[in-house]
């Protein structure tokens, strides 16, 4: 694995490693209801920071994890896209996923599927990952298309009951979309 950028920069974005002062600004993020109407709940302030601590480690522990996103002249947290390893177990493989969140502000500009794209290209051009997924609640449709600009195939038999979603919350089934390296256009590191 090649050694992980400090920053990325897209046309729009600047996808950089965690500073302290993101470490608050997540943990809001993640106490948003909007952020997190297709979640459980909201994470409570310490579990966000916890969390966020988390992401900006996986950089030195993977070799990659989620960015926070900047906004060039305009803000310095959007909100944080990239892949990371998921820790729990999970009833798919591989367990590397691509995602985002944004403030609600920043919805609706293509910036999510801006900075997905640059995360995959990154990983595929520094690992030898042949393929990542990406999984949601079923009723997230803004996230699938989100999935399906960034060329992801999704395939129902592969829908799946989250384990950490109650029995009787309408957000326990959950879609997976995928995308290997050959269908994103990349060729393996040398």
């Amino acid at each position: 694995m090649r050694p992980c950028p400090d920053r990325i920069r897209t046309e729009r974005l600047i996808l950089r490693r965690w500073t302290e002062e993101d470490i608050a600004r997540y943990a809001a993020l993640q106490a948003d209801p909007d952020v997190r109407r297709y979640f459980p709940g909201t994470m409570p302030t310490e579990k966000g920071e916890a969390d966020g601590r988390l992401h900006a480690a996986g950089f030195e522990r993977h070799g990659f994890d989620q960015w926070v996103v900047e906004l060039p002249g305009i803000s310095a947290f959007i909100g944080i896209a990239g892949l990371r390893r998921i820790q729990r177990e999970m009833p798919f493989e591989p367990r590397v996923d691509v995602g985002w969140h944004f403030l609600p502000a920043y919805w609706g500009k293509g910036y999510a599927t801006e900075a997905g794209r640059a995360a995959l290209h990154d990983v595929f051009s520094r690992t030898d990952l042949p393929q990542v997924v990406a999984y949601t609640a079923r009723l997230n449709e803004p996230s699938r298309s989100v999935m399906r600009r960034l060329g992801m195939t999704h395939d129902p038999a592969e829908d799946f009951d989250h384990p950490s979603v109650p029995e009787d919350n309408p957000l326990r089934r959950h879609v997976l979309y995928r995308i290997s390296r050959q269908a994103f256009g990349m060729a393996t590191p040398s």
